[in-house]
């Protein structure tokens, strides 16, 4: 901000999950035991992730996965995560409230494809002018 004024900024990263070929990879958070196949929304209402978010193209023989990590970064985590359909995220330019019966890994839904997204959100926050 190299104005005078104070502006409300917020950040949101979307990330495309394809792995190879892949669009919908097995998509598994540090805190879940088991794979999430639906919507989910993660930190802002109190459902934590862990220190990471791991995609593989193969859930018992993996050979080609991705990770986001939250740890050992001097940045600010993300105020909220939400895994969900590609379309749905990408049709959003910021809010967007997950459909939690909504499977993104299968081609059984709305849209007729398996395709992930994942967002990852830093709320509004006020910076005051001429602040880096």
């Amino acid at each position: 901000n190299q104005s005078d004024e104070k502006h409300s900024i917020g950040i949101r990263v979307m990330f495309d999950n394809a792995l190879g070929e892949i669009d919908a990879p097995v998509t598994m958070v540090q805190k879940e035991i088991s794979p999430i196949s639906k919507e989910t929304e993660f930190f802002e209402n109190g459902r934590d992730a862990g220190a990471y978010v791991r995609y593989l193209d193969n859930y018992e023989q993996p050979s080609k996965e991705a990770f986001i990590t939250f740890d050992g970064i001097d940045n600010p985590d993300p105020d909220s995560m939400i895994v969900g359909h590609w379309y749905h995220l990408a049709s959003t330019k910021w809010d967007y409230e997950p459909d939690k019966d909504f499977s993104f890994d299968t081609g059984f839904n709305t849209f007729g494809t398996a395709d992930t997204a994942t967002a990852l959100y830093w709320r509004h926050r006020l910076q005051s002018g001429r602040e880096d």
